[in-house]
């Protein structure tokens, strides 16, 4: 967030999302000194923000702990300005987790709780309308908790609308 609002300067803005109002707390803390940052409590699927308020999203390895990656990925096309982008990194399974995993707090905790496949990942991006999906970084798969998962670094853009005739 804090480079985010570096990289836009005074005339532009940057807004902070989080579900915890303890790290809601603390980042209003660090950005106390800045104008353009705001920092607002929600839920990445539901951020209560305005429709078309963004010109990018950015995320690091958050909407892994959404368990509706599908919800989260149509909340970002909601708050993208048409051909605004979208770049997230974030940790993916190279399979199905097993119901341990998937359930357990620590798993979730550690950043790959949460993890889908990388299709479905991929999927619940391309379902949500976003346009233009390419993969910028795959990490090899490593193993994590008893299972393989890989980090993604992916860009996507909201769609244009149709240039008139």
């Amino acid at each position: 967030l804090l480079r985010a609002a570096s990289r836009v300067g005074p005339a532009g803005s940057a807004t902070g999302v989080d579900g915890t109002p303890r790290m809601v707390e603390a980042a209003r803390a660090r950005a106390a000194d800045l104008p353009n940052v705001r920092v607002v409590q929600g839920d990445l699927a539901a951020t209560g923000l305005p429709d078309a308020c963004a010109d990018v999203v950015v995320s690091n390895c958050a909407v892994n702990h959404a368990r509706d990656k599908a919800a989260v990925y149509r909340e970002v096309l909601r708050l993208l300005r048409p051909g605004g982008r979208v770049v997230v990194s974030d940790v993916v399974s190279e399979a199905e987790l097993p119901a341990a995993v998937r359930e357990d707090p620590a798993a979730w905790a550690a950043c790959y709780g949460g993890a889908i496949p990388e299709a479905d990942y991929l999927a619940a991006v391309e379902g949500a309308g976003l346009v233009e999906l390419r993969v910028l970084r795959r990490t090899a798969p490593y193993e994590k908790g008893g299972v393989r998962v890989l980090s993604l670094t992916l860009e996507a853009r909201a769609p244009r609308p149709p240039e008139p005739r």
